[in-house]
């Protein structure tokens, strides 16, 4: 657990507890084990973690938190349906990186870092691909400072990815890349071509060869999640609203990134 996340506790329990019940095989939960252990996260939310945050001006969220490990602790009571309990536990997740954004907005509202772009030209040598890039970078800050949080992390999303693509092009031997443990593989175990790569393939080879910090990472995969907030349905069906603050968190974490990689 990052010791410098403000809900790394609950988001890890909720992490654990996901992986067991995805694993239950039948419609409904029936281990005692389980459900046991569901009813201890809930009660960890209550005794161990909800104090933290009562100063931090999250009433809301804190309310919807509250409300479903409450109803998580008595749905464990009884034998209840795996779908439920998974939809209940990925809302809670959700809520979770939610807060975590709000409390770090409002940590680094005063120290912003500029929104000068890097220097392209050392990622690429084609002038007209830096101005593509130079383009969405700017477009980013529009979107922004228009209060679209939904454009804004799908433009990042997609700048990123481009300049993560960047990188790997400007290494004269990609044997390191196409070798790395994280890369993506076939059945055969042979790594994929890079048109099959996805965002998420990009980001794992990244810091596995130390172009892009851990913190790094942990925040490009939520930004990955919510660039898929594109699609309606995907946003609907994780029950999260992304705000301008959340926007705000994220692009100070995405000027980070880019400069690690320029």
């Amino acid at each position: 657990m990052d010791p410098n996340d403000p809900v790394g506790g609950p988001l890890e329990d909720i992490a654990k507890i996901l992986k067991i019940v995805s694993q239950v095989q039948a419609r409904q939960i029936w281990s005692q084990d389980i459900r046991s252990h569901l009813k201890a996260v809930g009660f960890a939310w209550f005794n161990s973690y909800h104090h933290n945050y009562l100063e931090a001006g999250l009433s809301d969220i804190l309310s919807t938190l509250d409300s479903e490990y409450k109803t998580l602790i008595s749905a464990a009571e009884g034998c209840p349906q795996k779908t439920g309990i998974l939809g209940r536990l990925k809302k809670i997740q959700n809520t979770l990186k939610q807060m975590r954004s709000q409390i770090l907005g409002t940590s680094r509202s005063a120290s912003a870092t500029s929104d000068s772009p890097p220097p392209f030209s050392a990622l690429v040598a084609d002038p007209f691909m830096q101005d593509v890039l130079l383009s969405r970078w700017k477009e980013c800050i529009s979107c922004i400072s228009a209060n679209a949080p939904v454009a804004a992390i799908v433009m990042m999303g997609g700048l990123l990815e481009s300049l993560l693509l960047a990188r790997v092009n400007r290494e004269t031997s990609k044997q390191p890349i196409f070798l790395a443990k994280s890369a993506p593989r076939d059945k055969t175990g042979t790594p994929r071509l890079l048109k099959d790569w996805v965002l998420r393939d990009y980001i794992d080879v990244a810091h596995e060869l130390q172009w892009i910090s851990k913190s790094a990472r942990d925040v490009s995969d939520v930004l990955r999640d919510y660039r898929n907030y594109i699609h309606p349905y995907k946003q609907v069906s994780s029950q999260t609203t992304l705000t301008g603050k959340d926007a705000l968190v994220l692009w100070e974490v995405f000027k980070t990134i880019a400069r690690q990689l320029s």
